[in-house]
């Protein structure tokens, strides 16, 4: 359901519920919003389902005292509000990023500290975004990191 919502506090209640794990393996956030709020019209259980995945990659796949930036900016002139959460992990070997948002072919890798997971959860969310009008691009480099750029048109 589209509602309108401060994006700010959602991107925050997000990170609430990663906080324990960012605790866990001492990685520090970095969060940069260009505005103390941002109206949003959304679907916000859309918005946190997506936040959450990529957010909870973000950590798995970051090494103890690793780094995660979380930075959010609207383009006027494109009408484009562009999220980007980057981390300095392991990264993906090309192998992975190539099918990296497959329902059918599923990459399934422990994280850092044996964390598991299903190898849906991109798959999971590049649908999620499609159903905003949205569009998520992947940036990764093997043991240089990630980074995720999601992009909202209809915001």
């Amino acid at each position: 359901d589209i509602t309108r919502f401060d994006l700010v506090k959602t991107v925050n209640h997000s990170i609430d519920l990663v906080s324990r794990m960012l605790e866990k393996k001492n990685i520090q956030l970095e969060v940069s919003f260009f505005a103390e709020e941002i109206i949003v019209n959304l679907d916000e259980s859309k918005m946190d389902q997506i936040l959450n995945n990529i957010l909870y990659n973000a950590i798995k796949f970051t090494n103890p005292n690793g780094k995660i930036k979380i930075n959010t900016n609207i383009y006027k002139e494109k009408e484009v509000l562009h999220i980007t959460i980057e981390d300095n992990g392991i990264g993906m070997p090309n192998s992975i990023r190539e099918n990296i948002f497959s329902k059918t072919i599923t990459h399934h890798r422990e994280g850092t500290r044996g964390e598991e997971g299903t190898g849906l959860g991109l798959s999971i969310t590049k649908n999620l975004m499609t159903s905003l009008d949205g569009k998520i691009e992947i940036e990764s480099e093997e043991n240089r990191g990630t980074i995720v750029h999601l992009y909202f048109y209809k915001y």
